[in-house]
């Protein structure tokens, strides 16, 4: 069952959760939440600019077990997060980059811990005197061990003070107070809380783990996720879509401790400049488009017009690629990256081939101008010599190029495949629902010196 928030985000109605005593159960959690947002068309202009969060490898000495701390501890040298926040953090980075490692260094061992009390249900921890009941035992933690086993690695977090804020606002309040669940007891949402203190985009989430105090004992349990059916606080630890994240760990009257922890793919914080220049500089990381399985499809070589565009973001550069491909042979684009129900499919099946459009920094230029008209937009940066000129704005929780491209298929693919239009501009925005691109298509265009 889904519930609106807003016009524009849903959330999943949290499952049932079973709760037991502290005696009982040592450590609760809550069931994570998220919201998602639908893909949305736009003519409103976004004020940041940023890309998806992705890491650049560096060597660096390795801890005991091998990790790359220097990579992995992203917040380790913020002063606004206690220690144990700040593991939490690693922990996350930890088994995202390498899932089945992390499982079988921490996770497996607990197997052992099932002393065979409370119907085999029951564990004790190393040096531990009370019996932790569970409600499906050690079937849940061997289920645990063999989805990482299977998962490939998901992006680092990097640490949003915004999100720290809004994930302490709710600790500070349902903690006070005993309140289990992501409704603050003024309602709050957790939306609303990360919109307190700066903007998100694509896809946000909410884990919230209750008694457990170390940094790997929540991350453990989130992903063990004990009678959540859905396990949902692993999806949420394990989503490639997150890249930002904020955790408050304070104290709660019933349980005696917990931990939120607060996710986005983009997020940037009111009034931080340092959060807006690392979104920009990450925005021009090159997605891996030009390197999938599907490159012996495609003539890359000819098709890359824009690789060396400086002006442009690496994810711009994609687009670039990916209309190119869609344009000079819409059958195989339709067969590789749509699928027979996508609104556009049956077009493209039918398409004739369209020459490759040529890039046009005036048209660039005139998509990031937000004063006049189309037409004294492009006017001001370029020379409109005769022909048709048309502009598309789409936004979502888009994930790479080729997103975009086939989410413009869904609507304006006449305008993609029309063999009038030669010249292009178009720029990718952060924007509160993930992404915005705004195109300008043109028959007949030359940009200013």
């Amino acid at each position: 069952m889904l519930r609106r928030l807003t016009q524009n985000h849903l959330t999943g109605k949290p499952s049932t959760l079973t709760h037991l005593t502290p005696l009982q159960c040592k450590n609760m959690l809550d069931t994570g939440a998220r919201m998602r947002t639908f893909t949305i068309r736009s003519c409103s202009r976004a004020v940041l600019v940023a890309g998806f969060l992705l890491f650049a490898s560096t060597a660096h000495a390795l801890d005991a077990d091998g990790w790359d701390i220097d990579t992995l501890d992203t917040a380790r040298n913020v002063n606004y997060l206690t220690r144990t926040e700040k593991d939490v953090i690693l922990e996350l980075n930890k088994v995202r980059t390498n899932p089945a490692k992390y499982a079988e260094l921490y996770i497996r061992p607990r197997l052992a811990w099932f002393d065979g009390s409370n119907s085999g249900k029951g564990y004790k921890a190393p040096g531990q005197s009370v019996t932790t009941v569970t409600v499906e035992g050690s079937a849940a933690v061997q289920e645990c061990i063999d989805d990482l086993a299977g998962r490939e690695s998901a992006p680092i977090l990097v640490l949003r003070e915004g999100l720290f804020k809004a994930a302490r606002d709710h600790t500070l309040d349902t903690g006070a107070k005993g309140i289990v669940g992501h409704t603050g007891s003024d309602r709050s949402t957790i939306s609303g809380r990360m919109n307190r203190y700066g903007q998100w985009g694509g896809v946000i989430g909410e884990n919230i783990s209750y008694g457990a105090s170390d940094g790997r004992e929540i991350v453990i349990l989130l992903l063990i996720d004990d009678n959540v059916s859905n396990r949902g606080h692993r999806a949420n630890n394990m989503d490639k879509n997150f890249g930002c994240v904020g955790v408050s760990i304070g104290s709660h009257t019933r349980y005696e401790t917990m931990c939120v922890i607060d996710f986005a793919s983009q997020y940037i914080s009111a009034n931080n400049a340092a959060e807006q220049q690392e979104e920009e500089k990450r925005a021009a990381a090159r997605f891996e488009v030009r390197n999938d399985p599907d490159a012996k499809n495609w003539d890359i070589a000819k098709l890359d017009t824009a690789k060396d565009a400086s002006w442009l973001t690496g994810i711009e550069k994609d687009v670039m690629l990916e209309l190119n491909k869609l344009r000079t042979n819409p059958q195989n684009y339709a067969r590789l990256y749509l699928t027979p129900n996508h609104a556009a499919y049956r077009t493209l099946l039918s398409a004739s081939p369209a020459a490759l459009l040529t890039l046009e920094r005036g048209l660039y230029l005139a998509t990031k101008d937000s004063s006049g008209s189309l037409g004294d937009r492009i006017k001001r940066y370029g020379v409109w010599r005769s022909g048709g000129v048309s502009s598309t704005a789409i936004a979502g929780p888009y994930q790479n190029a080729r997103d975009i491209v086939v989410d413009l298929l869904d609507s304006y693919s006449e305008r993609a495949l029309d063999t009038e239009n030669k010249h292009i501009g178009f720029s990718v925005r952060f924007h509160e629902y993930g992404l915005r691109c705004e195109f300008i298509f043109a028959a007949a265009y030359t940009s200013n010196p």
